[in-house]
């Protein structure tokens, strides 16, 4: 990183993508968390809140622990380099925005500004559905599992809003395959989340698989 960069980034302090942290702890890894399920971002370890140069050891014992913790524990490999500046250590931490929800300790976080927070219920459930490719994958799942009243209240609101056109069709088969629920004869994740008659327990499947 040059002199250029890390002083801009230290005078305009954290942000959505920017953490500091004096010491790696449990909010650091949960900022982690954050950055992966939002847009990326950097923590710089041994800089205080306010920007300043608080030092970090370097040593490979410390960065060998935090980079073991993080594949263990989240599953990522982010890039992990130390630099100097002001005759201290600093750890660099980049993560990139993941395809797959992140967990830390069995919990999802996302970033609001200089601010990490957890998600839960709904919040969490419409994250899953818009952020992942695991919606679009098939399962051993059976047109009985799906909520008919559901799907049928969804397609009346849709039209009242123009959002879909008319199918003409009430085999639920058809309507499923043209809403892309359906792919090769197989239900999708997103079917049984959005239609299914019990979709929080094929959202806890997911939670298992990450």
């Amino acid at each position: 990183m040059s002199f250029d960069e890390f002083s801009e980034i230290l005078e305009e302090g954290e942000g959505t993508t920017i953490e500091f942290k004096e010491s790696m702890n449990d909010n650091g890894y949960k900022t982690i968390s954050a950055f992966s399920n939002t847009d990326g971002g950097i923590i710089f370890c041994g800089v205080s809140d306010d920007g300043t140069i608080i030092g970090f050891d370097c040593s490979d014992e410390p960065v060998r622990t935090i980079t073991n913790k993080i594949m263990d524990k989240m599953g990522i490999h982010p890039s992990i380099n130390c630099f100097e500046w002001e005759g201290e250590k600093i750890l660099r931490i980049k993560i990139e925005k993941s395809t797959n929800p992140i967990s830390y300790n069995g919990k999802y976080y996302k970033r609001v500004g200089t601010t990490t927070i957890g998600m839960l219920g709904e919040e969490l459930k419409d994250f899953f559905i818009r952020g992942t490719n695991w919606d679009g994958l098939t399962g051993d799942y059976s047109l009985e599992e799906i909520d008919v009243e559901a799907v049928n209240k969804f397609l009346s609101t849709a039209l009242k809003r123009s959002r879909l056109l008319d199918y003409g069709t009430n085999d639920l088969s058809e309507i499923l395959l043209r809403l892309n629920l359906l792919v090769d004869g197989k239900l999708t994740n997103a079917a049984m989340i959005l239609f299914g008659k019990n979709p929080q327990k094929y959202l806890l499947m997911h939670w298992l698989e990450y």
